[in-house]
């Protein structure tokens, strides 16, 4: 069994599109646990709503490749486009943060936010600390 930490945000009607998205993802992988929700404001281009991000603990017997394949899908479904991307705003994210206690996604280091949540679902993850800002 892999376990992993989806990152999950929006920031296009969030109370919505949240709740419709981690529904989604329960259908696909069993959610073992889920952080707090909390608003940031947008990185990168400034000029969009703030975002609410959160995270969940889940567990799977796909392989990290075939669960970026099964996000981008629940993505497009919720209707994300390619035009979604980047420092643009976004009806929903969702990432791969840590795979098998593995971080995989070097924005654990640059935003706090994020570190915190992935904290506060894995307390006893080993990172290094040296990376941090």
């Amino acid at each position: 069994m892999n376990t992993m930490v989806i990152g999950v945000g929006s920031n296009l009607t969030p109370e919505k599109n949240i709740p419709q998205g981690l529904k989604l993802l329960s259908a696909h992988f069993k959610i073992v646990k889920t952080s707090q929700f909390v608003k940031n404001p947008p990185q990168g281009n400034l000029e969009q709503p703030d975002f609410i991000n959160g995270a969940v603990l889940v567990e799977t017997i796909l392989s990290q490749q075939e669960v970026k394949v099964v996000l981008k899908n629940l993505e497009v479904q919720m209707g994300r486009t390619n035009a979604m991307h980047c420092y643009k705003p976004r009806i929903i994210d969702f990432d791969i943060h840590v795979y098998n206690g593995q971080i995989i996604d070097e924005y654990f280091y640059k935003w706090k936010f994020l570190r915190n949540i992935i904290l506060e679902l894995l307390p006893n993850l080993v990172y290094d600390q040296a990376k941090l800002p």
